[in-house]
């Protein structure tokens, strides 16, 4: 029989191959492979990539069985290694090892609530003082006294509160509802080991139930069309708002997809349960896309969570923020799935984007192609984003990456330097869809300008006064463009506390707007307030005198020319 590490080799090797041939290879792998005794962490690490590989994109129902029944014992092999072996593969995500990593607030309450073993290493937080904050935010006044007079240390008194003398954390996230204990509890940066064992939301087990069975067994990987362009053009038809019974079996499957990787979406971890679409890709593939929740949303963007799926196996994450008529966005293919499809299905999910937000121009930041990054300058983002049609906002980036491209040109194994692509790293990559789009592109950098506007627009407003006064501004505002003097509802008033502040920085041009876009801004201030944040980006994005007026203004702080768009 082979050795270990040359049966693995071989089903890298085979990766890409769908013939009878490469089947019966894999097939006779696959069979030596489970009888065979792994010595080494990388060994674990390499199969266990290999297994999830041919599970989320298998040949044939039975080679689907055959990983899924090795990844079903695979924490049995980690039992029969040395322990300083299993230490190696901490973070790894696979079944029987443990995660460390400061998570967030919602994060570690998921997982409580899921019941997972969670070790929290008190011991190691370098912030005493947040911890203590933390810890006081718990007390009933009753307790004061003794927190602060008796002999007991923090870890003593969480045990006699908790009624435990392991495991506190629980007690300590379960259940709490008061929204400064996500403050306190992110700010005492709390390292907390995550022990996974046999955990449905470990990398090795985690798949969505709700996901096609029996799975799609796959003849070829599919390619990008000859016009990228037009192809992400075309509405993906099957985008579907789920319900929230449905949309939990998502969520849990997309949460334990990054926090098993020790990675953290925000829109993800802090979900809307009642925005989570689901698109159907084909081929067995599916992409979950994730609102934020209510209370997370931002101002003038919309921030939301996706992960990509194959039979019902998380393959790769990202995000896409809508503002105005673009969206930020990124993918990020976890590495077990590389060498696939990535390319096709980002722009499955850029024309499930363009459908559920009709914008018209996407936008990569320099961090996702190599600036300080270098896992994506070893991977060679930047091409991966060319090929898809995305171009340097810099016009100087976009003749050097020009000339770099005709270098390449019938080079078989030809590589750019790493040099070269921190160059082109200097500025965002803009897909424009259409011509010009409805409303003209707005510099991300004016939301930071945007944001001190606001805070001088506020300067001497009480603390606590502050959403009353914003509150006040918007009373104002829906007088000046609906001409009602009715009472915010509950809607408008979540919508204001967002919007107001920055509708009351461009009072100035209501005068000159007709009577549809003063009422269409008023509109986008109640749909803000909706429990679902998609119609906002449906009005924000055709709302082009809005936009208009907010680039003018943030022209006039000195801030407009730190961004060139596409010619």
């Amino acid at each position: 029989m082979a050795s270990p590490s040359s049966l693995i080799r071989t089903l890298a090797a085979l990766r890409g191959s769908f013939s009878i041939t490469a089947q019966r290879q894999q097939r006779d792998a696959l069979k030596q492979v489970a009888l065979a005794a792994l010595s080494t962490s990388q060994q674990i690490i390499d199969l266990h990539r290999e297994l999830l590989f041919l599970s989320a994109f298998p040949r044939s129902s039975a080679q689907w069985q055959t990983t899924q029944r090795l990844l079903d014992h695979f924490h049995g092999r980690l039992r029969q290694l040395p322990a300083a072996v299993v230490r190696r593969l901490t973070d790894s995500g696979i079944a029987g090892t443990t995660s460390l990593h400061t998570f967030m607030f919602g994060t570690v309450q998921w997982l409580a609530a899921a019941g997972e073993r969670l070790e929290p290493h008190w011991a190691n937080v370098e912030n005493e003082s947040a911890l203590d904050v933390l810890i006081r935010s718990t007390l009933l006044p009753a307790e004061w006294d003794a927190y602060d007079g008796s002999d007991l240390d923090t870890l003593e008194w969480l045990s006699l509160a908790a009624g435990v003398q392991h495991n506190q954390l629980p007690w300590l996230v379960r259940r709490s509802t008061v929204p400064a204990m996500r403050s306190l509890y992110d700010a005492a940066e709390l390292p907390v080991g995550w022990h996974i064992h046999k955990s449905p939301r470990s990398v090795t087990h985690n798949r969505v139930a709700a996901s096609r069975t029996p799975p799609t067994p796959r003849k070829s990987f599919r390619r990008l069309p000859d016009d990228p362009l037009a192809w992400i053009r075309t509405p993906l038809r099957g985008v579907q708002r789920v319900s929230p019974s449905i949309a939990k079996q998502w969520l849990d499957g997309c949460r334990a997809a990054l926090v098993a990787r020790c990675r953290e979406v925000a829109p993800t971890i802090y979900a809307n349960n009642t925005e989570v679409y689901v698109a159907d890709l084909g081929e067995g593939c599916d992409l979950c896309v994730i609102g934020a929740h209510p209370s997370d949303r931002l101002a003038l963007e919309a921030n939301y969570g996706y992960v990509l799926f194959s039979n019902g196996i998380p393959i790769g994450y990202g995000g896409v923020t809508p503002l105005g008529d673009q969206a930020n966005t990124g993918a990020n293919i976890f590495e077990e799935f590389r060498g696939s499809e990535a390319a096709f299905l980002f722009a499955q999910a850029l024309r499930a984007f363009r459908t559920l937000f009709g914008i018209s121009r996407f936008v990569v930041n320099p961090y996702q192609f190599g600036a300080e990054n270098d896992e994506a300058l070893l991977s060679g983002a930047f091409w991966f984003y060319d090929r898809l049609g995305f171009r340097s906002a810099a016009a100087a980036t976009r003749q050097d990456v020009d000339r770099e491209r005709k270098r390449l040109h019938g080079r078989v194994g030809a590589r750019t330097p790493l040099r070269t692509l921190k160059r082109f790293a200097a500025a965002d990559l803009i897909l424009q869809i259409d011509a010009r789009g409805t409303v003209p592109l707005f510099n991300e950098q004016h939301l930071i300008e945007t944001g001190l506007d606001v805070a001088t627009s506020f300067s001497g407003v009480d603390a606590g006064w502050r959403q009353d006064h914003a509150l006040s501004l918007a009373q104002e505002h829906k007088r000046q463009l609906t001409g009602s003097v009715r009472p915010l509802t509950p809607q408008e008033k979540r919508g204001a506390l967002l919007l107001a502040p920055i509708i009351h920085l461009i009072r100035g041009s209501f005068n000159r707007w007709t009577p549809a876009e003063r009422k269409t801004l008023w509109a986008m201030v109640r749909a803000k307030g909706l429990s679902t944040e998609r119609r906002f980006v449906q009005l924000s994005r055709r709302h082009r005198a809005f936009w208009k007026a907010l680039n003018a203004r943030c022209a006039r702080s000195g801030t407009n020319d730190t961004f060139m768009a596409c010619d």
